[in-house]
């Protein structure tokens, strides 16, 4: 599985998109657990340990195709937990969440977006009725998160920089890779 993350307003949508329409055109996108102005989905937090355990089992079923998700709960959900709410559910501090973790580090291709601060800074006060309460006060704070943990990332990752040509050559070679090597 594909999980693409970054801050609001670094171009997670924009990248799925074009993947999707110009390189990987059988490339499903996975449900959304979050949206950018709402937080957590119809699932709320009880219902998030169901969705990632009900995701998680999928990615093992055999004829499972490839999936491209726009952020995961798993990594962006210790990030805006933290930073817009002030807490995290229980079942992110506990053994579920490393025995998670661990499966994504194992199984998944993470691709970082990453425009630079000034592009994301840019992105969220333009517009900042369609950000969620609490991410333009603590946009450089969300931004620093994922660039932290980025570089800190232990599983199969990249970085996309839609200012560097280059950037989406990398991404797509990456990603072949890792469909390739994915059990279907």
């Amino acid at each position: 599985m594909i999980l693409v993350e970054g801050c609001d307003g670094a171009g997670k949508s924009y990248l799925i998109k074009l993947l999707r329409t110009r390189f990987f055109r059988n490339l499903q996108l996975g449900p959304r657990a979050s949206t950018s102005i709402g937080g957590v989905s119809h699932h709320g937090l009880d219902g998030l340990t169901r969705w990632v355990d009900n995701e998680i089992g999928d990615w093992a079923k055999e004829g499972y195709g490839p999936r491209i998700y726009d952020r995961y709960p798993l990594i962006s959900e210790p990030i805006y937990g933290t930073l817009i709410r002030g807490s995290l559910s229980q079942a992110f501090l506990s053994s579920w969440y490393r025995s998670r973790l661990n499966t994504i580090r194992h199984q998944a291709l993470v691709v970082f977006v990453d425009p630079g601060w000034d592009a994301v800074k840019d992105a969220v006060t333009s517009d900042p009725k369609g950000q969620m309460d609490g991410v333009v006060d603590n946009a450089h704070a969300i931004w620093m998160a994922y660039r932290t943990l980025s570089l800190s990332w232990t599983g199969k990752a990249t970085t996309f920089i839609r200012s560097n040509p280059q950037s989406i050559l990398s991404t797509v070679s990456m990603i072949d890779s890792h469909i390739k090597s994915w059990r279907f």
